[in-house]
């Protein structure tokens, strides 16, 4: 299964088939890939773009404001030089292409699910298909993926992440689910679900400077709706997408 102009988070990346070949026409692949870097230019300017807009008409003392850039003087230290932007840049690209793959795959990420009873870190899984870590409390953390209504742990390749991009799981789900926090929108004010599972994110945040770099959905299993739902054997997926409202 598959971040006026249309929304950011609208452009989607085409999942191949497993049975679809590959062409053999360099220049079609050539063609593609071109393609695909123009959209990305395209999300990344409109990005930039929504993003000075927001701190141009929010109020000056506001996180989105003019505070938010000048507080504690940052704006006096040194600016860096030519490679650490670079390589900055390098990373941010990075981080926002595997997001909108991992959205395009229904990937998500899961809180709260299973015991810290592994082979891994604090009882966290292991594996090379895994994704997984264990708090200090013990409170199991992985990124999944929804196939159909169901709930599949197994990432292939996951160990890439870390060893070829050097993202581990803890700073990518802790970059989700503090997007996921900071930058909720209400849909409306009788609304049930729980706010940390909302997934209207809004899209005026400061994604370039990581704040929501990497955004798929989180669910904490935790919360008494959800769990209501595990527990009465729905799974995961279901649970989270229905009870917890998101777009998995």
């Amino acid at each position: 299964a598959g971040v006026a102009a249309p929304a950011v988070g609208t452009i989607k990346l085409r999942r191949r088939h497993h049975q679809e070949t590959l062409g053999t026409d360099k220049f079609s692949a050539y063609a593609n890939l071109d393609n695909d870097i123009g959209r990305l230019q395209l999300k990344l300017n409109k990005v930039i773009s929504m993003n000075i807009n927001s701190v141009l008409n929010a109020p000056i003392s506001s996180d989105l404001g003019v505070y938010n850039v000048i507080k504690n003087a940052t704006f006096l230290a040194p600016n860096p030089n030519q490679a650490e932007l670079q390589q900055s840049a390098k990373k941010l690209a990075e981080l926002t292409m595997i997001s909108e793959l991992f959205k395009s795959l229904k990937i998500f990420a899961v809180i709260g699910n299973g015991l810290c009873n592994g082979a891994g870190p604090n009882g966290a899984l292991q594996g090379d298909q895994s994704l997984s870590y264990c708090t200090e409390d013990k409170v199991m953390m992985q990124i999944v993926r929804a196939d159909g209504d169901k709930m599949n742990p197994h990432i292939p390749n996951a160990t890439f992440l870390s060893s070829k991009y050097g993202f581990d799981t803890k700073y990518l789900i802790s970059v989700a689910w503090s997007c996921q926090e900071k930058y909720q929108t209400v849909s409306k004010p009788d609304d049930h679900f729980h706010p940390t599972n909302k997934t209207a994110v809004v899209e005026t945040t400061n994604r370039l400077n990581g704040d929501c770099a990497f955004n798929i959905p989180v669910c904490d299993t935790r919360l008494p709706e959800i769990r209501k739902r595990i527990v009465n054997h729905d799974d995961v997926v279901i649970a989270c997408r229905e009870a917890g409202n998101l777009d998995i």
